[in-house]
């Protein structure tokens, strides 16, 4: 009796665990699925590519100095700095910025700069949080009530313009205010060169202001000057990394998704087989002009998240269970027998 039950159960066991491993999750799920959803965002040639290329940059996107800099040199096509005065970042932390913080230290301090006339030294005088806050009569929103938060440190810099943060500034400045934050204080020589800009007429040769480009240049002198000259967008185009592609150049079933898109206010979404999306890839790294307005092409997966791929192990691993179970009865009954 016991056994005719165990070959009942092994069969029943056997049968369930064959069903649950050729589930039909496995045939009806193809191995790509899913759409591709295609964003486009109207933009100027200058701004779109800001964001494309690593020698162009935004002038509110540039570290504190070079940006200070830049917003004056834009007003008056020019700005320079005496090469034997203190270090730019030092008057600046003087005449512009009423505190320094530190995420790293979680910390906020006063700095007071001293200038002789070779050297110029940095004090700093550590302020608490809610002394600052205080001065500067803003309140943090009470996601960061905690005192004392590094968090906390950055909103600020990003709130007030009487705060900037250490790690805001260009490696070689970053250097110096660490060793004040460490030190208490830092003296150094009264000099400015190419550096005082960095990184523009480096790395950064173009800056954007107000949806225009200018070509960003260092003379080093009697004094060190930053000249920012307005050029041509083809020119900048040129001369740099950002690629230009007219949809009329791409293939028709990439041009009719991209058109689409930019007809629909913003996105569409097409199914994966009826695009190349290799060749929609190639065009996130470039600027798409359509009918004189230029835009960047983002892409993304409507399928990106999907639970099919967990149900399918689930049930892979209660199958196989069950199939175990079902072999291990069917043994003992032909033990039995």
């Amino acid at each position: 009796m016991a056994a005719r039950i165990a070959s009942t159960a092994a069969v029943a066991f056997l049968v369930v665990g064959a069903a649950l491993l050729a589930n039909p999750l496995y045939v009806t799920q193809s191995a790509d699925g899913g759409s591709v959803i295609v964003s486009v965002d109207r933009t100027s040639a200058a701004d779109g590519a800001a964001g494309l290329s690593s020698e162009i940059d935004r002038i509110d996107d540039l570290p504190p100095v070079a940006g200070y800099a830049a917003r004056r040199a834009a007003a008056n096509g020019s700005f320079a700095v005496s090469r034997d005065a203190p270090p730019l970042v030092l008057q600046l932390l003087r005449d512009e910025w009423r505190y320094l913080g530190s995420a790293e230290r979680v910390a906020v301090y006063r700095p007071t700069v001293t200038v002789g006339d070779e050297e110029t030294t940095l004090e700093l005088e550590n302020r608490s949080l809610e002394s600052v806050e205080s001065d500067l009569e803003i309140t943090p929103p009470g996601r960061l009530d905690e005192r004392d938060h590094a968090k906390e440190v950055s909103w600020l810099d990003q709130q007030s313009d009487d705060v900037v943060e250490v790690g805001d500034f260009s490696e070689a400045r970053e250097h110096r205010l660490r060793r004040a934050v460490e030190n208490g204080s830092v003296t150094v020589p009264n000099r400015n060169d190419a550096d005082a800009f960095t990184p523009l007429g480096g790395d950064v040769r173009f800056v954007v202001h107000d949806d225009r480009f200018y070509r960003a240049t260092v003379e080093n002198g009697t004094d060190v000057t930053l000249r920012l000259t307005p050029e041509r967008d083809d020119v900048v185009l040129s001369e740099t990394d950002v690629g230009v592609v007219e949809t009329s150049d791409l293939s028709p079933a990439t041009r009719r998704v991209v058109t689409d898109a930019i007809a629909a206010d913003g996105s569409t979404r097409v199914h994966r087989d009826e695009v190349n999306v290799d060749r929609l890839e190639r065009l996130e790294g470039r600027l798409v002009a359509h009918e004189g307005d230029y835009y960047v092409l983002r892409r993304g997966h409507a399928d990106d998240f999907s639970l099919v791929p967990l149900f399918r192990i689930a049930l892979t691993g209660i199958g196989l269970v069950f199939a175990v179970v079902g072999l291990a009865l069917a043994a003992w009954v032909r033990r039995k027998r």
